[in-house]
């Protein structure tokens, strides 16, 4: 998953980790603040975060819907909501809410390309998928999950070795990256490589015991 650790517009929020942080409340359109408090939308925001982190994707979806519809004009909001339609596996939704974010949202460029990969390839769009994923690794060369996400398209490409080098630079850039070991794993598995593929897979699920 795209890692979204604050509420503010410089950095995205993470739906899994940030359900104990409280939003900023930059981002409000002084118009409608008055209209709208910003504690309204700091508390759906809240909820929706701890409501993905519960595994409840459609309810974190309409709390973000219902932020936007006080502040449409919040990218991250849209880049939040189309993170938990990714998990409903509504990746059109998903789609048309990254492009949203990609309107609204100059601060989190990167994060947005890496997600509208994910969202094409659910789409089975693997040749936009990857020309977004290009675009992601061109715009950041020190972002591991950029390099992660394209490994798993190349490897859905059938294009192992590119993939493998994708994922070592992620490792070299981070070797903490759980999901980098889980695709060399399988990596290691197409290549017959058994013993590699074990070790990697320990490795991934020793990092993060919610991969499996």
């Amino acid at each position: 998953q795209t890692q979204i650790q604050s509420t503010s517009q410089s950095q995205p929020q993470t739906p899994s980790r940030a359900a104990n942080h409280s939003p900023h409340s930059d981002g409000i359109d002084p118009t409608t603040a008055d209209e709208f408090p910003q504690s309204e939308v700091s508390r759906l925001t809240v909820t929706g975060l701890t409501k993905f982190a519960q595994g409840n994707f459609g309810g974190a979806a309409s709390e973000f819907g219902k932020a936007i519809t006080i502040v449409p004009q919040r990218g991250i909001l849209y880049l939040q909501r189309g993170l938990a339609r990714l998990e409903q596996r509504d990746f059109t939704g998903a789609l048309d809410d990254f492009n949203k974010a990609d309107q609204l949202d100059k601060a989190n460029k990167v994060h947005i390309l890496i997600c509208r990969g994910r969202a094409y390839a659910g789409l089975k769009r693997l040749d936009d998928a990857l020309a977004q994923l290009n675009k992601a690794v061109a715009a950041d060369q020190k972002m591991p999950l950029a390099f992660i996400t394209r490994a798993d398209i190349y490897l859905s490409l059938g294009e192992d070795d590119k993939a493998l080098a994708d994922l070592e630079r992620a490792l070299k850039l981070d070797p903490e990256q759980a999901k980098a070991y889980l695709l060399r794993a399988r990596y290691c598995k197409l290549k017959k490589n058994n013993r590699l593929s074990l070790q990697d897979f320990n490795k991934a699920v020793t990092l993060d015991s919610n991969l499996i």
